[in-house]
């Protein structure tokens, strides 16, 4: 069962560690991305 598993998707596993790495990366863009929108609007609220 797991060959078949394997045999039906092989970049499975690739693929899954890679979207680890994406959602880290999209979360520190977005804390980042957060800072300097407050950074721009301070003076203005």
């Amino acid at each position: 069962m797991n060959f078949l598993d394997y045999a039906g998707e092989p970049v499975k596993e690739k693929r899954q560690s890679m979207g680890v790495f994406v959602t880290l990366f999209l979360l520190v863009f977005f804390a980042f991305a957060y800072l300097l929108k407050k950074e721009y609007w301070k003076d203005v609220h």
